[in-house]
């Protein structure tokens, strides 16, 4: 498993798509599983069949139209069920489903690394490289005046060309932009990093020196 995190507008989305480019990384778009599927309270609890169903069925949904994209999780029912039938009657936590299925959808795309790139998993990067100890994660690093930029003007996207951008993501955009909590959130993300540096499947990428020099960063 490959987890490409940082900041939002910090690269993420570039470097997983070069990553799925390759021979054997299918990437993902955002699954958001940490902050709106996965609780501590659950790490060990064993989920029901109508949970583990629940669950695949937004991340399948997710998966396939993005994060913004229509919900429509009843859809994928039964693929969720498929899933279900493939695992071991002890695999029912919530972090070994999520695992099954980011490898399912590797193999769905006949690759064998999975890698997903939702920028807020860098506040459960621990957490991250306790359940997947082999997994490794790709901390992008972006200068954050460019970021608050970037955030600034991200509204503007339909414009750009983005024409499936969801008007509801413009309003939602513009609103929620504020110099000071982007800046919090920023230093945030830095933190983590700082304190995870040490961890040999943890890796700093600075968006800068990616995008002058990609080939000598990657």
């Amino acid at each position: 498993l490959v987890f490409v995190v940082g900041n939002s507008r910090s690269g993420t989305t570039i470097m997983a798509r070069l990553l799925g480019r390759t021979e054997s990384v299918h990437a993902l778009n955002e699954l958001h599983f940490f902050e709106e599927q996965w609780a501590p309270h659950k790490i060990s609890s064993s989920l029901t069949k109508e949970n583990q169903l629940e669950m695949l069925s937004k991340l399948l949904n997710k998966a396939r139209d993005d994060y913004i994209g229509k919900k429509r999780p009843k859809e994928f029912l039964q693929e969720a069920n498929d899933i279900l039938n493939t695992l071991k009657r002890d695999e029912v936590d919530a972090q070994t489903l999520f695992q099954k299925f980011l490898l399912y959808e590797a193999a769905l795309n006949n690759k064998h690394i999975a890698c997903e790139q939702t920028p807020r998993n860098i506040f459960y990067a621990k957490e991250i490289l306790t359940y997947y100890p082999d997994a490794k994660i790709i901390n992008m690093v972006r200068d954050p005046r460019a970021i608050l930029l970037s955030q600034k003007n991200r509204w503007k996207i339909r414009s750009l060309g983005a024409k499936n951008f969801p008007f509801r993501e413009v309003i939602r955009s513009w609103a929620n932009y504020h110099p000071i909590i982007t800046s919090l959130l920023w230093n945030s993300a830095i933190n983590v990093g700082n304190v995870m540096h040490k961890n040999r499947n943890f890796k700093t990428v600075k968006y800068e020196d990616f995008t002058s020099r990609p080939k000598l960063i990657m």
